[in-house]
């Protein structure tokens, strides 16, 4: 009611901007508009990025928290600023590892 979840494909970009094509229409902001309209997304960020919490590089695949509302838009920057959100990884590899587990550490 609050909140919508899409799973962001990579090479989407979540909205055009600086470095995007002008005519790239397909970004997650537009798709957004395009299901739920304008007025059922919060406000915050203003007109440009309408519901939008955090992003996702355009490369990279994964889950978006848009925001319906301004206060769960509100609440979930709150969350997210101090830290509180769980972020979990999956990677996918091919081939024979040297190692049985281990850390990426990349910025």
């Amino acid at each position: 009611e609050d909140l919508i979840a899409v799973n962001k494909p990579a090479g989407m970009l979540v909205y055009p901007g600086p470095g995007s094509s002008s005519g790239d229409k397909r970004s997650l902001v537009n798709g957004l508009l395009w299901r739920l309209s304008a007025h059922n997304l919060s406000t915050l960020n203003g007109p440009a990025s309408p519901g939008i919490v955090h992003r996702l590089d355009r490369g990279t695949s994964g889950v978006i928290v848009a925001a319906k509302t301004n206060l769960a838009h509100a609440l979930l920057v709150h969350t997210w600023t101090r830290h509180k959100v769980d972020k979990k990884y999956l990677a996918l590899v091919e081939g024979v590892l040297s190692q049985p587990a281990g850390v990426v550490e990349t910025p």
